[in-house]
């Protein structure tokens, strides 16, 4: 206890705490009362701490003194020798704080004296401000640029490590500098051999110092194994929880499992249930194989409730954990408790799905169910309507990627005086396409005039009729324009009006040019309509868009490009989150959503997909939340079996568009993604020069991402997955 070690208020020491864990602390005590001492560390903070808790206290002043030239400072005590200087949270920096090297006045002390004095015959219990103070006398002594200034080097490198390593407490960084250590003497080892085989002679302290320190090290990683603490627990546990009972009058129980940061990890951790009347494991247990620190996994565990359960409709539940520890011994965590409140089958109230009818891909037309692109819609939004007539946008990114959701949001916004005028370009008549193209404007300009205004009329008031457009299409496009604006201003009064042509699937045009169902002479066309200046125009199109503005830099002009790719984290987790809660309560839990989001990497297209899956999963198994083994379970569903997607289903992820336009055939793609799924540890050196452009293709897609150990990765993991279990056997 602290009040056997004399503390003095204002002295400063190397303290020994003992708490949850032991650690080492430089801290000068600046109250000692009975119940508690106020300690003062280097950076300032301040901590209040019982007597009990200081095991140990070694006077730095007293060290102070010794270099000075007075008597050696005092042997450790029985109770400071057992404690093992271990880490301290924080910078090494005000941890390694030792004796002075040099106080003025006071006879030299070099390095060999140093070790001498302090530290030879300790054994383990040097402590980590004494290896420090030595490597700095070291480092000191003048030894030239030759071998032994490079062993002096190695020897110092060592020390550090070894001081770290007593001043470390996290388990993993632990481990990690004990073997950084043990590397760092051996690499002093080879160094003084050298030296010792070039016929020089160092100093014969050097090779007893690193036998020592070899010694150091291996007995405060078996000490600090012996002792490392582990206290997985359970995490986002509540008071009480519904399920729902099935015929066979079993539930599924998920439990959340949290091994704290700078823990020990554990092994075979198993879920126990140790007090809970009416309710049996049934089927396999719970289990984790290893619990790794500062990690949150499910444990899961079928219970069979019994009829009385039944009857009584709720049971209390103690629940705990077994695990192995990294010293070898088995414990248990303390019990926690909760309500089961059980509910027959019938009493499940079925979540409504709002993804199902948009997991095939159809654009998103309702506001509840469009997430993300706020800020860029904002943007077009306002160029738009604020800036002259004649503009033109170009949305681009992977099919699929919610292009056309962003067309029909932006259409939605564009009210009076804006006249939106949406069309395809996938319906065009390739035979005729220059006309057909200016068919299709003037007859969805005609479809919006009837249609939305009721003007019937419309053929009576200068409107292009068919042998018009025939003999001269851009005049007669100009006429149905003028035309329309005409009408709206006369018979509903708007002022301005603004058309703006929403134009899906442009890129198709790419595609007939190349295959030569369309003459580049529509490219001129669409430039001569653009140059009228008498309507504004947002084009929808497929990742080879940047590919067809190079093969006709002229015809487009200035445009204004933004490329659609996959919703932020943010934006994703809404997307999942939002329309499916339960009295405002988030349906995820642990880290199921993480898991989805990373499957999906944000794609509206993926999550649409598997949040269908996982709402319907939800449902038949009569589920209120989702935990990662329901993302497992639904992510099986997907990619094995006879309802996993089928591969049409990942083309936006394969080919950014027709083979005509296509880098190398679609196989090409395909062989090339399966050899990064089957080997997670490929480089874009490895995959061999001929797929070089293949992978730039595929990173500028998004399709590919690069590690930043150099490894490729396929963003969509759901993808990934889909092509291991698919490819069993077709490792290239």
């Amino acid at each position: 206890m602290a009040t056997s070690l004399n503390l003095r208020a204002g002295a400063k020491y190397e303290i020994t705490l003992q708490g949850a864990q032991r650690w080492v602390r430089i801290a000068r005590v600046l109250s000692v009362l009975p119940d508690r001492l106020v300690l003062q560390f280097d950076d300032g903070r301040l901590l209040t701490v019982p007597p009990a808790a200081i095991v140990s206290a070694r006077s730095l002043a007293a060290a102070d003194q010794t270099l000075r030239g007075s008597e050696r400072p005092p042997a450790r005590t029985e109770a400071n020798a057992a404690a093992a200087p271990v880490v301290t949270p924080g910078p090494r920096a005000n941890l390694a704080a030792g004796p002075p090297n040099n106080v003025a006045g006071g006879p030299p002390v070099n390095a060999e004296s140093f070790y001498s004095t302090y530290i030879n015959e300790k054994g383990s219990d040097v402590s980590a401000a004494l290896l420090l103070d030595l490597r700095t006398k070291l480092l000191m002594e003048k030894a030239g640029r030759g071998p032994s200034g490079q062993l002096r080097s190695a020897i110092a490198e060592a020390l550090d490590v070894v001081a770290g390593q007593l001043l470390e407490n996290d388990y993993e960084r632990h481990e990690s500098i004990y073997e950084q250590a043990r590397q760092n003497i051996a690499a002093a080892t080879s160094a003084l051999d050298s030296v010792i085989g070039a016929g020089q002679s160092p100093p014969s302290y050097f090779r007893t110092l690193l036998r020592q320190l070899t010694y150091v090290v291996d007995t405060e990683h078996s000490r600090y194994v012996g002792s490392a603490v582990s206290s997985p627990d359970f995490v986002g546990l509540t008071s009480s929880e519904r399920f729902y009972i099935g015929d066979d009058q079993t539930f599924l129980l998920t439990m959340m499992v949290e091994l704290p940061s700078g823990d020990a990890p554990v092994e075979s951790v198993q879920l126990l249930l140790k007090n809970a009347p009416g309710l049996r494991a049934y089927g396999q247990t719970g289990f984790l194989q290893t619990l790794r620190p500062g990690e949150t996994r499910e444990l899961v565990q079928r219970l069979k409730a019994s009829d009385l359960a039944l009857g009584m409709g709720e049971v209390t539940m103690s629940l705990g954990l077994r695990f192995r520890c990294a010293n070898g011994q088995t414990a248990e965590s303390s019990p926690r408790t909760m309500v089961a409140v059980l509910e027959p089958a019938r009493g499940f109230v079925s979540v409504t799905n709002p993804y199902s009818r948009y997991s095939g891909g159809t654009p998103v037309e309702e506001q509840k169910m469009f997430f993300g692109r706020q800020e860029l819609l904002d943007r077009i939004y306002s160029e738009l309507t604020s800036g002259p007539l004649g503009q033109c946008f170009v949305l681009y990114g992977q099919k699929r990627s919610g292009k056309s959701s962003v067309l029909r949001q932006l259409s939605k916004r564009l009210g009076p005086p804006n006249l939106a005028v949406p069309l395809s370009l996938g319906t065009i008549d390739t035979g005729k396409a220059e006309r057909s193209f200016v068919q299709a404007c003037i007859d969805s300009l005609y479809e919006r005039l009837v249609h939305d205004f009721d003007m019937t009329d419309v053929l009576e008031n200068n409107w292009p009729r068919d042998f018009q457009v025939d003999a001269s299409p851009i005049e007669s496009f100009r006429r149905s324009v003028l035309a329309s604006t005409h009408l709206i201003q006369t018979r509903k009064g708007w002022r301005d009006v603004r058309p703006i042509f929403l134009i899906d699937e442009f890129t198709y045009v790419y595609e007939y040019i190349r295959e030569g169902l369309l003459t580049p002479a529509f490219m001129r066309q669409w430039k001569s309509l653009l140059e009228s200046r008498t309507f504004d125009a947002v084009l929808i199109g497929q990742d080879t868009m940047p590919r067809f503005k190079e093969a006709y830099p002229n015809e487009f002009g200035v445009t204004h490009d933004e490329r659609i790719s996959y919703l932020s984290a943010e934006e994703a987790r809404a997307l999942a989150e939002e329309p499916i809660r339960i009295s405002g309560e988030s349906r995820y839990k642990g880290a199921s959503l993480d898991r989805l989001i990373s499957l999906t990497a944000g794609s509206p297209f993926y999550l649409q997909i598997f949040c269908d899956r996982l709402v319907q999963h939800l449902n038949r198994n009569r589920l209120a939340f989702i935990t990662e083994s329901v993302v497992g379970d639904v992510l099986a569903q997907l990619t094995t079996g006879p309802s996993a997607l089928t591969i049409d289903k990942f083309d936006p992820l394969i080919t950014a568009g027709g083979e005509s336009v296509a880098l190398v055939p679609r196989e090409k793609y395909l062989e090339l993604l399966t050899r990064v799924a089957l080997m997670p540890s490929i480089t874009s050196r490895e995959v061999g020069q001929e797929d070089a452009a293949l992978v730039r293709d595929m990173f500028a897609r998004d399709v590919l991402e690069q590690e930043a150990s150099g490894r490729l990765r396929i963003r969509v993991g759901l993808f990934a997955e889909w092509l291991r279990a698919n490819s069993i056997g077709n490792v290239p």
